[in-house]
């Protein structure tokens, strides 16, 4: 028995999008986040313009910005339709991929016992094989819209910036010169510091309590203060200062705590990507700081594939995370089944490209 051939003209209306919905919705998207960002950027300038001017220009764009807001909302309620319909037509596919699989297999179980003859097999064989195909297709179809219309739905946009607290007053210094006799040989005495100002000169004691306090935070950061240390000569005023401080001890609960080792999270753990479907050797790569994809032997990962560009793509480190990066391909990068641009991946992320899909792992 030949071939069932394959339905073109019923693939053709499940690979379409609804092309003015689509395009509308994105231009609506892309203006909320235009409005945004300048709602944002008002902050910079609110000390140079007029609370008038100011409050004018902001209620314009809020109220725009709540306008397109309302618009969105009804292309969504369009599009979240569709995604339906699509997950409907999706579920059904699935179910008959599954019967002519099960269909396959059965004949192939019949034949090794002898049941069926070679030919018989062969005809069921070619069959179900096309059949196969064709529900594999229109499935492929399928997720390539839904990934298409979820997307659009999760368009970020940007919200106005919060302004930031004040950084805090740096601690106060000691800016006043010492006069004097400032240590002696076998330990520091109580010093005494001349303190001058314009119209009053002083001399006042110095209790060894507010030097304890004053070595304690100009060692803040270090674990363990050097002790007893005698000062070279000709130093400067800070170099006075340090010196004084370091032959004063400290008690238990005034030693400086140790620095902090950073978290395990800010260093980044070995990943690679499995391939999972697709003629490719190896099937593993373990990926580096950048890792390139494409046809081009020039690349990391080497996909023989005409759907595959030169250089297709990209997946790079940055800190504890991979982000792939589409290279402006001609068919795109998916991550579980969602076309990106730019995507920080996670452990057991589907990556396709072109016809291949490999699985990301951390190791």
């Amino acid at each position: 028995m030949p071939p069932v051939p394959v339905n073109t003209e019923k693939q053709e209306e499940i690979q379409s999008l609804d092309k003015e919905l689509y395009d509308s919705t994105r231009s609506i998207c892309d203006e909320i986040k235009l409005l945004s960002e300048r709602l944002a950027l008002m902050d910079e300038k609110k000390s140079e313009v007029s609370e008038a001017v100011y409050t004018r220009v902001k209620t314009d764009y809020v109220n725009r910005l709540e306008e397109i807001k309302k618009s969105f909302e009804s292309k969504k309620e369009e599009i979240q339709k569709i995604i339906r319909n699509f997950q409907e037509k999706k579920s059904t596919e699935e179910e008959r991929l599954k019967k002519h699989q099960e269909t396959l297999e059965e004949a192939k179980l019949r034949s090794f016992l002898g049941e069926y003859s070679d030919k018989k097999f062969k005809e069921i064989e070619s069959r179900e094989n096309a059949e196969i195909k064709k529900h594999e297709n229109t499935l492929n179809a399928l997720q390539n819209n839904l990934g298409q219309y979820e997307q659009l739905l999760n368009l970020p946009t940007l919200q106005p910036k919060e302004e930031l607290p004040p950084p805090p007053s740096p601690p106060e210094e000691i800016n006043f010169p010492l006069e004097g006799k400032y240590f002696e040989s076998e330990g520091v005495s109580e010093p005494k510091f001349k303190i001058k100002t314009k119209s009053v000169e002083t001399v006042t004691a110095q209790p060894l309590e507010r030097l304890k306090t004053e070595k304690s935070r100009h060692f803040k950061n270090v674990a363990e203060a050097p002790k007893n240390t005698p000062a070279p000569l000709n130093m400067g005023f800070d170099d006075s200062i340090s010196a004084i401080l370091r032959t004063i001890p400290l008690e238990e609960d005034e030693v400086p705590a140790e620095k902090e080792v950073p978290a395990a999270d800010s260093f980044p753990s070995p990943a690679k990507l499995v391939c999972i479907q697709g003629e490719v050797e190896p099937t593993e790569f373990e990926l580096g700081e950048n890792t390139s994809i494409g046809r081009s032997p020039s690349n990391d990962v080497i996909l023989k594939e005409a759907k595959v560009s030169r250089q297709h793509a990209t997946i790079h480190q940055s800190g504890p995370q991979y982000i792939v990066v589409d290279l402006k391909s001609s068919n795109g990068v998916y991550v579980n089944g969602i076309k990106v641009e730019e995507q920080a991946l996670q452990d057991g992320d589907e990556v396709s490209v072109g016809s291949y899909k490999f699985k990301f792992h951390l190791i």
